[in-house]
C-alpha cells in the first residue's frame, strides 16, 4: 500500500505513484516495483516502512548540496539559482563563471539580503532554501559556475539556450522512405551490395527536387547490431551516435581507388552474384548484406594497413577530433569475437586477443560513414533541400552507449503503461538514462546524439519527446503492465536542444502522438518547436463532426508514420486482422471496428469534398491523393507523403509490439523499383500536393 511518506518520498525523488489511463482512470502503481525504483535513484528503502527516514534522507541529501548539478538561464535574464543552507549561515555566496570561450566573470551575493522562500530540517538542522540571482549574464551555450559559501565549493553546468528554436520557412514537402527499402533501377551491379545506401538517398532527393519537394525523410541510420543474433530495428541501434556501416555507398569509400584488392572483391561474380541475389530478394537481409559490406571494408583497409598515405591519415585525424573512436572500434570487435553483453562489466581494453584488422576496419567504417552523411547533407544542401534524420528514444542495451558507461543509465527497461491497442503494457527493452547520474554527467550522453545528428540534417525528429519530461520504467522481472512513471528535467532538456539547433540552424520536430502531457505541448509551443499530426489519428472526428482537425502552422503532417499501418493498409482494414492475429482483438471486436471503419472511410471522402469543394469519391486511391492534397492546403509548416502511399502498398514496414521473428519489420523493400516509383503516372499526387504547397491557404473552417 502506497503511505502517505512512501507517496511524499516518491514526490521527492521525482517518482510518480499512478497515472492517468487514455479514458481517463487513475492507476497505482505497484508498491513493490515503486520503491525498486526508488532505490535505483538513490533512494534509501527497502520496505514500505523505511519511507519517513528515506524523507529525512532525502533533506540531508538536499542539505549536503548547496546548488544544483545544472542550471539553466533563460534568455535575456541574469544567472540565478537555488540555494540550499543552513539557516544560522550568513556571510557571501561568491559565484565564479567561467564561459565557453574561456572568459570569467564573478559575482558576489551577501546570504543575509536574500529573504529565504523556502526550508525544513536535516538530523535537527533547521536549512533555508534561497533564489540567488547573481547579475550575470551570459551569452548562449555551455558554462561552468563555481560557487563558494560557507567554506563549500559547487560546482555546476550553466545552460544557456537561445529565444526560441530556428523556424521552418514557408510550407514545404518532403517524402518518407526508410533507406534500406530503396530499390535502384536495373540489376545491381560492382556500387551495389545487397542493400541500397546513402547514395540511393541522394538520388530520392533529386527525383523528389524534380517534381518541387524540398525534404526526404528516413529511419535512424545508426549503427545496428548485425551479428548474431542479429536485431536490425532502427529503433534500438549500437550506439546515438555512431553511424551504421550498412548503408556506405561502396562506390564513394574513400581510398576505393587505390584499393586493388577492394576493386577486384567488388568485381568478383561471387560477389556481384550475392549481391544481386540480395539486392532482389523481397526482404532486406541486413546480416547477410554487412558481411559484404564487411568484406570490402576489411580489403580497402588491409590496402592502406601500414602506410602513410592520405586515408590513413585521414582516419587517424579523425580518431582525434573523436576520441572516443578507438574504444567504440575495440568494442564492436569485441561484440564480433566474443558477443557483449550489458550484464557483464565493461571491459576497456577489451580481451586482448581482439584482431587488430577488425578494430581496424570499424575505426575507418566511422570516418567513411562521417564522410558520406557530410556529402550527402552537402548535396541535399545544394539543391535547396533537407535530409531529415530521426534521433531514436534509447540504445540496445547490450550496444555500445550502454557498455561504455553503464552507471549512467538504469538497470531497467523503458516502455508504455497499457493503453488502448496494448493492454498489456509495451517494454521496448532498452535502459533508461538514468536522471540523477545524467545531470551528474552535464547530460552529456544527450548532447553527444544530438550533435552526432546535427552534423548533418537541416530537420531533425526526436522519437518520443515525451522522454525528455517523464519515462515509464519497468524494473527488471516485472511486466510492462507494472512500471512507474520517473520524471526528467524537461527545462534542462529542452534547453540542450535549443542550444544545439541554433549552432546547426537546423529545425526540430518532437514526436507528440499519442498520450502527451500538458507540460510537454506548453514547453514544444514556448520555444517553437514543431509537432506532429497524422491524418489517421482524425477520421473519428470527421465521423462525429463532418470536418477533419486541421494541422496547425508549427506542425509536420502525414497521413501516418511507420509504426502506423500504410493509408491503404487502413482503408482495407489490414491493422484489424493483425490485431486479431495478434490476441489483441476478438472477432466480435474486429466486426465492430470494422464498422466502424467503414464509417470512417465515408466520413473522411465527405470531410475531403467539404474543404477540397469538389466530390472526392469513396476509394482509396482517391480519397489517398486527395488527403496529401488537402494536407498541402494546410498551414502546416512542411508535409510528408510516405512514398509506399503513391501505390497504396498494404504491408507496413513495422508492426509495433512484434518481433522480426513474428513479421518481417524492418526489413521490406519497395515494391518498386525509382524508376516505377517515381513514374509519370504514379507521383501524380506528390504534383497536386506540390502546387497545394503553393496555394493559398484553406479558408478558415466553419464553426
Amino acid at each position: 500500500m502506497i503511505t502517505a511518506e512512501l507517496h511524499e518520498l516518491a514526490s521527492r525523488w521525482g517518482v510518480q505513484t499512478g497515472y492517468w489511463d487514455v479514458d481517463g482512470h487513475w492507476h497505482d502503481v505497484d508498491d513493490d516495483g515503486l520503491l525498486i525504483v526508488l532505490r535505483e535513484l538513490g533512494a534509501p528503502v527497502e520496505s514500505v516502512g523505511d519511507a519517513s527516514e528515506g524523507i529525512a534522507a532525502h533533506a540531508r541529501m538536499l542539505v549536503d548540496q548547496p546548488v544544483e548539478p545544472v542550471m539553466v538561464v533563460p534568455f535575456g535574464a541574469t544567472l540565478g539559482f537555488v540555494l540550499r543552507l543552513p539557516s544560522a549561515v550568513d556571510g557571501s555566496v561568491r559565484v565564479e563563471v567561467t564561459t565557453e570561450d574561456g572568459r570569467v566573470v564573478t559575482a558576489e551575493v551577501p546570504v543575509g539580503s536574500v529573504e529565504p522562500y523556502d526550508g525544513g530540517e536535516a538530523d535537527g538542522r533547521p536549512f533555508a532554501v534561497r533564489w540567488i540571482d547573481t547579475g550575470l549574464s551570459v551569452p548562449v551555450g555551455y558554462h561552468r559556475a563555481v560557487v563558494h559559501v560557507d567554506g563549500t565549493e559547487s560546482e555546476a553546468l550553466v545552460l544557456a539556450p537561445p529565444a526560441s528554436l530556428p523556424q521552418p520557412e514557408g510550407r514545404t514537402w518532403g517524402v518518407f522512405v526508410p533507406t534500406y527499402a530503396i530499390v535502384p533501377t536495373g540489376r545491381p551491379g560492382p556500387g551495389h551490395l545487397g542493400v541500397a545506401h546513402l547514395g540511393h538517398l541522394d538520388e530520392v532527393g533529386r527525383r523528389v527536387k524534380a517534381h518541387g519537394g524540398s525534404v526526404v525523410s528516413t529511419l535512424p541510420l545508426l549503427a545496428a547490431h548485425l551479428d548474431p543474433p542479429c536485431d536490425p530495428s532502427p529503433y534500438s541501434p549500437v550506439s546515438r551516435r555512431w553511424w551504421g556501416e550498412l548503408h556506405l555507398d561502396p562506390s564513394r569509400l574513400p581510398g576505393l581507388a587505390g584499393s586493388p584488392s577492394a576493386l577486384a572483391l567488388m568485381s568478383s561474380q561471387r560477389v556481384v552474384d550475392a549481391a544481386a541475389a540480395l539486392g532482389t530478394a523481397r526482404l532486406v537481409d541486413h546480416a547477410a548484406a554487412a558481411r559484404l559490406v564487411r568484406e570490402v571494408l576489411d580489403a580497402i583497409v588491409a590496402d592502406h594497413s601500414g602506410s602513410d598515405g592520405p586515408v590513413a591519415a585521414a582516419v587517424s585525424a579523425f580518431g582525434k577530433e573523436r576520441p572516443e573512436l578507438g574504444r567504440y572500434a575495440r568494442y564492436r570487435a569485441m561484440v564480433e569475437q566474443h558477443g557483449a553483453s550489458r550484464r557483464t562489466p565493461p571491459t576497456d581494453p577489451p580481451p586482448a586477443d581482439l584482431d587488430p584488422a577488425i578494430v581496424a576496419r570499424h575505426r575507418y567504417a566511422q570516418y567513411a560513414a562521417e564522410e558520406q552523411m557530410r556529402e550527402l547533407a552537402a548535396s541535399f544542401r545544394e539543391r535547396g533541400q533537407s535530409l531529415a534524420l530521426d534521433l531514436p528514444l534509447g540504445a540496445n542495451p547490450d550496444g555500445f552507449d550502454v557498455w561504455a558507461d553503464p552507471g549512467a543509465y538504469a538497470r531497467a527497461a523503458t516502455g508504455a503503461p497499457p493503453d488502448a491497442l496494448f493492454s498489456g503494457g509495451q517494454n521496448w527493452g532498452f535502459p533508461p538514462p538514468h536522471p540523477v547520474e545524467s545531470r551528474a554527467r552535464g547530460h552529456r550522453d544527450f548532447v553527444a546524439a544530438l550533435r552526432h545528428h546535427l552534423r548533418h540534417t537541416g530537420l531533425l525528429r526526436i522519437d518520443h519527446l515525451m522522454s525528455l519530461e517523464r519515462l515509464w520504467w519497468i524494473p527488471d522481472g516485472f511486466g510492462a503492465t507494472e512500471g512507474v512513471y520517473v520524471r526528467y528535467p524537461a527545462d534542462e532538456l529542452m534547453a540542450i536542444v535549443a542550444i544545439e539547433a541554433e549552432r546547426a540552424d537546423a529545425v526540430v520536430v518532437g514526436e507528440n502522438l499519442g498520450t502527451v502531457t500538458d507540460d510537454i505541448n506548453a514547453a514544444m509551443e514556448r520555444w517553437g518547436m514543431l509537432g506532429m499530426y497524422e491524418l489517421q489519428f482524425e477520421p473519428g472526428a470527421a465521423r462525429h463532426t463532418g470536418r477533419l482537425p486541421r494541422p496547425g502552422r508549427h506542425t509536420v503532417a502525414g497521413l501516418h508514420t511507420h509504426d502506423m499501418p500504410t493509408f491503404a493498409g487502413w482503408w482495407g482494414s489490414g491493422d484489424l486482422e493483425v490485431s486479431s492475429e495478434l490476441g489483441l482483438l476478438d472477432d466480435d471486436a474486429v466486426a465492430a471496428a470494422r464498422a466502424v471503419r467503414g464509417e470512417e472511410r465515408d466520413a473522411l471522402a465527405r470531410a475531403l469534398s467539404a474543404d477540397l469543394d469538389r466530390e472526392v469519391p469513396v476509394d482509396a486511391a482517391a480519397v489517398g491523393a486527395a488527403a496529401l492534397e488537402w494536407l498541402g492546403r494546410t498551414d502546416a509548416a512542411i508535409v510528408l507523403a510516405d512514398l509506399e502511399d503513391l501505390w497504396l502498398e498494404e504491408a507496413p514496414q513495422n508492426v509495433p509490439g512484434t518481433t522480426a521473428d513474428e513479421r518481417p519489420n524492418w526489413q521490406r523493400r519497395l515494391a518498386r523499383t525509382l524508376d516505377d516509383a517515381f513514374a509519370d503516372d504514379v507521383v501524380v499526387p506528390l504534383d497536386a500536393l506540390d502546387a497545394a504547397r503553393r496555394s493559398e491557404p484553406l479558408p478558415e473552417a466553419p464553426t
